[in-house]
């Protein structure tokens, strides 16, 4: 009975080694930590960018919020998502139409593989400010 226990425990201690060995060795980060919300408030118009990657597209939501003017924005025109150097134009803009003072929708890439050590998405010319960049690490 005594050595099942010992036995279990040792398995336990090693398993939490070698998680923990994985989490400083450089693998791909996790959706919570990679790919969280971020937020740019520069100028009139705040502007946040979500992403969700996986499938044959990746989404990110956008949300535009102003109370200073009518945000008629054509935000595929202005937006760009570079991957490891290399720039992607959005396929589509799924949500809210160009105008009020809030705006939440979804800008569509075609999925990029294979995965890229980073990426940032540029988005131009929103509430006078020239360029708005967002960036995440998706591998160490």
């Amino acid at each position: 009975m005594n050595t099942k226990i010992i036995a279990i425990i040792g398995v336990i201690i090693l398993a939490g080694i070698i998680i923990a060995g994985v989490g400083r060795s450089g693998g791909v980060k996790t959706p919570a930590e990679a790919l969280e919300t971020q937020t740019n408030s520069e100028g009139d118009v705040n502007v946040s960018a979500a992403p969700e990657l996986g499938g044959n597209e990746w989404l990110f939501t956008i949300k535009l919020d102003t109370h200073s003017q009518e945000l008629v924005y054509d935000v595929v025109a202005l937006a760009t998502l570079v991957a490891d150097g290399k720039e992607y134009k959005p396929i589509n803009w799924q949500g809210d139409a160009s105008a009020g003072h809030h705006r939440e929708s979804v800008l569509l890439f075609q999925s990029i593989e294979p995965m890229p050590r980073s990426m940032e998405l540029k988005i131009i010319n929103v509430g006078g400010i020239p360029e708005r960049i967002f960036r995440w690490t998706l591998i160490n």
